[in-house]
């Protein structure tokens, strides 16, 4: 299978191309030229109540030019029972007495993230598409993290003697908890820095850095490869596309559905990674009625599925969901891209990082599929406290805004169908919103961020979980200014040279 550009400038590459590069030479995304097909007669079997064999049934469809021994190695124990507990991504029925409402959990993996699912993948993948070219050298690996991402890909990459990280993050973007977490993970192989440059800006200069030919021939001396680990790179979809075949999998099994069935998903959606491998898994065979999006006050998601209005332009607001602070969310390329008729019509937009307006049509056919809500910070914490008052479930607030959408969603519409609510985060992730939510804010400011880490992990019965929240301060942490992202991973590497006429600005 050949992946393609949305952007229609580059030649089509194979699997492992577009995962080695990242993006395409032209700036676009690489998408598959054929999205495949599922037997949803045999996702369903008993074999495929294992997790990891659904994950290389979905990777075998993908990249079908791997043979089935080295997609069974790479995914190997990447999901072992020590890092994700008895059953990755389960499902859960979120109240006895309401038959419809099921949870899925992706919020249990080693860094409490539903990243932990794509990226303790990566690594696999990576070396695998290095290997199937030839290409075994040593890669680097860029990230933006609006917190998790960022998490999730320093625990993965810890000790890799092959593979480096360098992560950057909005100042002020991330709550404290996040930060000192990754500053514990940071390791001999990976870099962390804070930028007073928001998530979008930074993605910007990721991308611009992906597609820098001179920057990858320097790095390529010095035997260094360059790709990304945020969801740019197709192959952080794979494992998520998978994640919703072994949940519908599994409510048939444990006879919730009958066969055919079809189950509405609400994702919180920021870069809109997740929620896209939820529209490739409905593309490919998922009986999905709708895929329902909650978003902040920053509304991105909300202009473009309701409105057609796609507004780069914008700065974002930081906001208790910072998952969500995003106002030009990746991924949406690919989307339009496949609805689109050219499919490349809106790349020129995309190209000049300009806003502009969906035509009808295309509004339309993802209105046929979508439904999208926003949400303020205050409703959000008062959606904590209710869910967990009628649930016993403590959930994170971007799992809550989801939820909180969907009940508007359902008293509009007296929609029955049976749904899946996405966790995508453990609560302890954002101790001081849900501490706020649950104790009330005199009682949460009068405890330590491990105080009440603590308290609520008592209170929630997530004892168990502690253990992932170690994390410690080291200081300042280097910062990166608009346009340094270059010269930050040159410098890191030990390669970058200043320009005489720098130099000399420099000593006068």
């Amino acid at each position: 299978m050949k992946y393609v550009s949305t952007r229609d400038k580059s030649a089509p590459v194979s699997a492992a191309e577009a995962i080695l590069t990242g993006v395409a030479p032209d700036g676009g995304l690489y998408v598959p030229e054929i999205i495949p097909e599922v037997d949803m007669q045999l996702m369903s079997n008993r074999e495929h109540s294992y997790f990891p064999q659904v994950v290389e049934t979905i990777i075998k469809m993908f990249i079908p030019e791997w043979s089935e021994a080295d997609i069974s190695a790479l995914v190997g124990d990447t999901y072992a029972e020590d890092q994700f507990g008895d059953h990755p991504a389960g499902v859960e029925q979120l109240n006895p007495y309401i038959e419809r409402e099921y949870l899925l959990r992706l919020d249990q993996g080693p860094t409490g993230s539903y990243k932990d699912y794509a990226l303790r993948l990566l690594p696999g993948l990576v070396r695998q598409a290095a290997k199937s070219l030839n290409r075994e050298s040593q890669w680097l690996l860029l990230a933006v993290t609006s917190g998790n991402t960022g998490n999730a890909a320093l625990k993965t990459m810890a000790d890799s003697s092959d593979l480096a990280l360098m992560v950057f993050f909005p100042r002020g973007g991330l709550t404290p908890l996040q930060v000192a977490q990754m500053v514990y993970l940071t390791g001999p192989n990976s870099y962390v820095s804070a930028s007073p440059l928001t998530f979008d800006q930074l993605q910007a200069e990721l991308r611009e850095c992906l597609t820098d030919q001179e920057l990858r021939e320097v790095l390529q001396s010095h035997d260094v490869g360059l790709t990304t680990a945020n969801s740019l790179n197709f192959a952080r979809l794979i494992p998520q596309i998978a994640i919703y075949f072994h949940a519908y999998g599994q409510l048939l099994r444990q006879d919730k559905l009958i066969p055919g069935e079809t189950v509405n998903l609400v994702i919180p959606a920021g870069n809109f990674g997740n929620a896209l491998a939820a529209w490739y898994a409905a593309q490919m065979g998922l009986p999905v009625n709708r895929l329902i999006l909650a978003t902040n006050r920053n509304r991105a998601l909300l202009d473009i599925v309701k409105h057609g209005r796609v507004r780069p332009s914008r700065k974002a607001n930081h906001t208790m969901t910072p998952g969500m602070d995003v106002l030009m969310p990746a991924n949406i390329e690919r989307l339009l891209y496949a609805v689109a008729s050219p499919p490349t019509k809106y790349a020129e937009f995309f190209e000049a990082g300009k806003d502009f307006q969906l035509d009808k049509k295309d509004l339309k056919t993802i209105g046929d599929i979508f439904s999208v809500g926003a949400i303020d910070e205050e409703p959000t914490s008062r959606a904590i406290r209710r869910i967990y008052d009628q649930t016993d479930y403590l959930v994170d607030p971007h799992t809550a805004a989801g939820m909180d959408i969907y009940e508007r969603y359902q008293n509009q519409t007296k929609d029955e169908t049976k749904t899946l609510f996405v966790s995508v985060a453990s609560p302890l992730r954002y101790v001081r919103t849900c501490g706020v939510s649950l104790f009330g804010e005199r009682a949460s400011q009068a405890l330590s961020d491990a105080e009440l880490t603590e308290k609520l992990a008592i209170e929630a019965g997530l004892e168990d979980e502690l253990a992932k929240w170690q994390g410690e301060e080291k200081g300042v942490l280097p910062e990166l200014s608009a346009g340094n992202m270059q010269r930050t991973i040159l410098e890191q590497l030990g390669v970058y040279h200043a320009e005489p006429e720098a130099v000399a600005e420099a000593e006068a």
